[in-house]
Order: structure tokens, then C-alpha cells, then sequence
């Protein structure tokens, strides 16, 4: 996970430097006063690897999740090895796995799946990447 997570800052890193250079896209107001308070370089959104529950991935993932447990995510309060972790994975709907990483702290879509997409390379050539693809969501 270690190796995937470094692809997938890379893969973040480099889609940002390219959109900074083309530079801002859309501008953010504020939805009271209509007032410009920032700018975007890209839509606002989300990106995860989704799987389904028989592969390699979904098989090593489950191994990790605390019995009876459906997602591992930090910051839930109780005490776990992965509290501080850099990836979270949960339950996807109908069925099968997602998994994201965090570090980016970025909110451009782009941004997300390039380094998801990076990310899942690896994933890919470790034997892991089976029937695995990348989602989006725009925010």
C-alpha cells in the first residue's frame, strides 16, 4: 500500500502542476453576495478504486477490516493500527470494495483520479489491480 500510495501523491502532484499552468478554470462565489471569493482549476470532486469482493485486492483488504467491521477508516475514534493510515477502504454498492487515499488536499477531480489511476498501476503489477477500476464523483 506503501508503494501505491507514493504513486498516487505523484500522479496528484503532476496533474496539479499541469492544471496550475493552464491556470484557473472556473471562479468560486459567494452564493449570498455573488462575490468571486476563489477560483478552481477543475471540477470539484472525488476518485476511488472500486473491486470486486473475490480478488486478490478485496481477499488481502478483508484480512485487515476488524471482525464484523464493513470499512477502516483513522479518525473513528477507536484505537487501531490504521487510525493514522493513508488509505480507507469500505463496502461499495451492490457489491464489492472501494478504496481511497488520503494526502492530496486537493478537491480538483482530475487531481483525484490521476492518482488514483497511479495508484492502481501499481496495485495492477503487484497482482492486485484485478478487475479493479478507478470511479469518479463530482462534489
Amino acid at each position: 500500500m506503501r508503494l501505491a500510495h507514493s504513486a498516487f501523491m505523484k500522479g496528484c502532484a503532476d496533474r496539479l502542476a499541469e492544471l496550475e499552468k493552464a491556470g484557473p478554470r472556473w471562479a468560486v462565489t459567494d452564493g449570498q453576495t455573488g462575490q468571486v471569493v476563489g477560483t478552481m482549476t477543475d471540477l470539484c470532486g472525488f476518485a476511488h478504486i472500486e473491486f470486486g469482493g473475490n480478488t486478490p485486492l478485496a481477499k488481502a483488504l478483508k484480512m485487515l477490516l476488524p471482525k464484523g467491521e464493513r470499512s477502516l477508516k483513522g479518525g473513528n475514534g477507536r484505537e487501531s493500527p490504521w487510525s493514522q493510515s493513508a488509505w480507507y477502504v469500505g463496502e461499495s454498492y451492490p457489491t464489492g470494495f472501494y478504496l481511497g487515499f488520503r494526502g492530496n488536499c486537493r478537491q480538483e477531480m482530475s487531481v483525484a483520479e490521476t492518482g488514483m489511476k497511479a495508484a492502481l498501476a501499481v496495485l495492477t503489477s503487484h497482482g492486485l489491480g484485478e478487475h479493479a477500476y478507478v470511479t469518479t464523483r463530482v462534489d
